[in-house]
């Protein structure tokens, strides 16, 4: 399968989410950004507060590609927190794949692992 790149190489988190989503989607499969941001509290129209998402330690991409899921958690220096590895655990024992990845090098080499299987 060739495979096509977009934009130049990044080693900057936003970048690399971006590119990998929009690879995966070039690619006949389906990728998203999950949003795991607390939602807002706001009173007389200000922000005073946030209130903590119920989906902490989801994976930053939710692909699907041929009926499997691919959780993608994009990572540069920093380690998994205990919530993230806890999420990581349950997608694996679900049958689901789990990846991280540090650069859009590791993603299409795992890619490529993963389409080989």
């Amino acid at each position: 399968m060739a495979i096509r790149l977009i934009e130049k190489k990044s080693n900057q988190t936003n970048d690399l989410t971006n590119n990998i989503i929009k690879f995966v989607n070039m690619n006949h499969g389906f990728a998203i950004r999950t949003n795991t941001s607390g939602i807002p509290l706001i009173v007389n129209g200000r922000i005073v507060g946030w209130r903590k998402s119920k989906s902490r330690g989801c994976s930053d991409i939710d692909i699907t590609y041929k009926g499997l899921a691919i959780k993608v958690e994009i990572k540069q220096k920093d380690k998994l927190s205990f919530d993230q590895q806890v999420y990581k655990q349950n997608v694996l024992n679900a049958g689901g794949s789990y990846w991280e990845i540090r650069s859009m090098d590791e993603f299409l080499e795992k890619w490529n692992n993963f389409l080989e299987k």
